[in-house]
């Protein structure tokens, strides 16, 4: 299997900008390969902007992403890589800015419940499970 040097050289949810113009010299299979090595890498999202606008994105390519579930974007106009990492990112804080909020909630709520009915985790257990709403096992 080939190996794509790009992958390499991202960090886990990242975009990967890009013309695509190499990818697109690739037999069909190192293409479904190169979208595989994004994905194991964990590119967040492929953002395509072709130097020749008429060119096509097969669609087996498109299929195979969608499959691995790598986003794959055609982008139409120019848009500076800038405001997208910038709208990424703050997409990216707040998201982690609300988690930690609710971490720090359901810890102050376990804590009042510790300090006022003891240490029971069948009790703390099911008050996790209330507060995110999916189930908790110790």
């Amino acid at each position: 299997m080939q190996k794509f040097g790009i992958a390499g050289l991202l960090h886990c949810n990242e975009p990967l900008l890009t013309t695509g113009e190499a990818v697109s010299h690739l037999k069909p299979e190192a293409q479904l390969a190169y979208l595989d090595s994004l994905s194991e890498r964990g590119v967040a999202a492929l953002l395509l902007e072709p130097l020749v606008p008429e060119t096509r994105i097969p669609a087996r390519f498109i299929e195979h992403a969608q499959q691995i579930g790598l986003p794959v974007f055609r982008l139409e106009v120019t848009v500076p890589f800038v405001e997208l990492v910038e709208g990424t990112n703050r997409r990216i804080v707040s998201e982690y800015a609300s988690a930690l909020q609710q971490d720090d909630e359901i810890a102050q709520l376990l804590a009042r419940h510790m300090a006022s009915a003891g240490p029971n985790l069948r009790q703390l257990l099911e008050m996790i499970e209330q507060a995110l709403g999916s189930c908790a096992v110790l």
